[in-house]
This record gives C-alpha cells, sequence and structure tokens, in this order.
C-alpha cells in the first residue's frame, strides 16, 4: 500500500515538473486577439463524442466555427 501511495506522489511531481517545463517555454504573445473596439470571441467545444473514426463533418465544423 505505501508503494502505491509513493509511486502516486511521484507521478504527480513528474506531472507538475512537466507542466512548469512547457509553461517555461511559451511564447509571450497572448494566445487571443482583441478586435479594434476591445472584444474577442470564445469559442468553447465540450466532449463531441468522436471515437477511433472521426466524423468528418464534425471535423469539418469545427473547423470552420474557428
Amino acid at each position: 500500500m505505501k508503494i502505491k501511495k509513493f509511486m502516486a506522489v511521484i507521478i504527480a511531481v513528474l506531472m507538475a515538473l512537466a507542466s512548469f517545463s512547457v509553461a517555461g517555454f511559451a511564447e509571450e504573445k497572448p494566445e487571443f486577439e482583441f478586435d479594434e473596439d476591445g472584444k474577442f470571441v470564445v469559442l468553447q467545444i465540450s466532449d463531441p463524442q468522436d471515437d477511433a473514426y472521426p466524423a468528418h463533418e464534425l471535423d469539418d465544423f469545427i473547423r470552420k466555427s474557428i
């Protein structure tokens, strides 16, 4: 039981370090841009229910939306 807890802590620490290392190399430029009037649009796509064979209609819809 102690080994499982130890491994869980090690994995959590490694995941945290990996996320910090990626964030350290991020560009200074923001990922979104404002329009001239100071507004921007947010597109949220959640749980598209795609599987091993992607639905091309869904893929086209997402690409056109972006």
